[in-house]
């Protein structure tokens, strides 16, 4: 499909001698962006991506009164940036108020990393992100110090404000990707992964810009961001060592070394999505990509919620949860899709909330586990994608039920040591510990319960007492403790 491309329109240079002469009493031709505009849990940022918007983006110089026309920006990928409450997200991060989620660019994929954000009436700050930093370490915190400003307020035509940032986070050799530790000379005691971020940005035009779905009046702020990111080895007796060329050559570290990037964000003052942003290269001439505010979705319910009634289940134990939409499903309901990244984890492809609903359980099944497994559940409707983190561990004790409970001192009780599940998908072994073992104790220290079964026997045996104690027999697998107090009398 051919585009149909747009020149920026400037004014001439009359009129820009006539309007600079004038510019203090045309003051209010121009909006001020406030933090009313930074997003909050809660939020969702409808964007879409244009890939290679060509010619048909033309950034221009500065200037004010200006008329930006990108309406031949075309779809390529739509991204959904969900915040919710930071004490929602996968880790604590003091300060953090709230965080978000970017859905996937492309589908088939999940999210990978959380960025945990906090607001104030000037800034609104990147303070860490959860998850994989470049190709390196993955379910991991990297905390920026100070707090990196991603947008500023008030905001106005002329600002101009710099901001630095870094990231220095130590990790041991486990951490990194096997092959990367062996391409090293020696094997460190430990890595540290260090990044500094300076940036700079100004405000240097504002007008009209058009995207397809509408025209919006905008300040346009320029942000050239430097970044250095090393990766050091301690090694004694040397100490730190950067090893920043040794991870590359090794095939990893894609983001390691020093880049230079510009973008120019054109922000609203009602949207809290930015109308636009051209990303560009170190030139800040030739447009890359654009991300764009997305045009408005269709009449009818958004899919709000997706919750779990637990982030962690034993293998074989199925998982519950709930998909909710915004309004009552119209006549013949709606389809929600579904998928997860589970190994050990399946459920249907599509759940159906009836008509007049607002909401529709879900269920996810899983198999038996040796070790755990973590991964995502994603629900999807209308352009927004919802994700939770579930994890599925090896199945534990689920109950001692012995009896009696309550017997004289030198008597025995008897019965079973019970798994969540049959056994699988090997042999389930069972420790047994005993808080008072002069009072009461498992005749075996533990037990094997094979495959395909769920419960073993267990005897406790009891020695004779001068006054009333309350032993407690307790019984672990895979880390899953239950335990029985009984009550030993003289």
């Amino acid at each position: 499909m051919k585009r149909a491309f747009a020149p920026v329109r400037l004014p001439s240079v009359a009129a820009a001698i006539a309007g600079a002469l004038l510019f203090c009493a045309r003051a209010d031709a121009q909006i001020t962006v406030t933090s009313a505009t930074f997003p909050v849990a809660g939020d969702t940022l409808r964007l879409v991506r244009d890939f290679s918007p060509g010619p048909c983006v033309v950034i221009g110089p500065p200037g004010f009164a200006l008329t930006w026309d990108f309406t031949c920006l075309q779809v390529d990928a739509t991204q959904n940036i969900v915040y919710r409450p930071a004490s929602e997200g996968g880790v604590i991060v003091p300060g953090a108020q709230s965080f978000a989620v970017t859905s996937p660019i492309f589908p088939g994929t999940s999210p990978t990393t959380e960025e945990y954000y906090a607001a104030t009436s000037s800034q609104f700050q990147l303070l860490a992100t959860y998850g994989r930093h470049h190709d390196l370490v993955s379910e991991s915190v990297f905390r920026l110090l100070p707090p990196l400003p991603l947008r500023s307020a008030p905001l106005n035509f002329f600002d101009i404000r710099a901001a630095s940032s870094g990231i220095l986070e130590g990790f041991l050799p486990s951490a990194f990707p096997p092959a990367m530790i062996a391409g090293l000379p020696v094997t460190p005691d430990s890595l540290r992964y260090r990044m500094a971020i300076n940036q700079i940005s100004t405000v240097d035009g504002y007008g009209t810009l058009s995207i397809p779905g509408g025209s919006y009046n905008v300040l346009r702020e320029k942000t050239t961001r430097y970044t250095e990111s090393r990766l050091d080895a301690k090694i004694p007796p040397l100490g730190w060592l950067d090893i920043t060329d040794n991870a590359i050559s090794s095939g990893f570290g894609s983001g390691l070394g020093v880049d230079t990037s510009t973008h120019y964000s054109y922000y609203n003052d009602v949207a809290k999505e930015p109308i636009a942003v051209v990303h560009t290269g170190s030139d800040a001439l030739i447009p890359l990509s654009v991300t764009f505010k997305a045009p408005p979705p269709p009449a009818g319910p958004v899919l709000t919620s997706l919750t779990l009634k637990n982030p962690v289940v034993a293998g074989c134990k199925p998982m519950t949860g709930t998909v909710t939409i915004s309004s009552p499903a119209p006549t013949g309901g709606i389809t929600v899709t579904l998928s997860e990244t589970l190994a050990s984890g399946s459920m249907p492809a599509t759940v159906t909330i009836p008509a007049g609903a607002v909401s529709k359980a879900i269920k996810v099944t899983t198999t038996a586990r040796a070790d755990a497994e973590s991964g995502t559940v994603s629900a999807s409707y209308g352009g927004v994608t919802l994700s939770k983190p579930l994890q599925i561990r090896p199945m534990g004790v689920l109950s001692i039920p012995i009896t009696p409970t309550t017997l004289a001192g030198g008597g025995i009780s008897s019965g079973v040591v019970k798994l969540e599940c049959k056994a699988g998908p090997g042999p389930i072994p069972v420790e047994f510990g005993a808080s008072m073992p002069s009072v009461a104790a498992t005749i075996a220290p533990n037990v094997l319960v094979p495959v395909g079964v769920q419960t073993a026997p267990v005897t406790v045996t009891t020695w004779p007492v001068t006054a009333t104690k309350k032993p407690k027999i307790t019984a672990t697998a895979n880390g899953i403790t239950k335990s029985k107090t009984l009550t030993v009398t003289p």
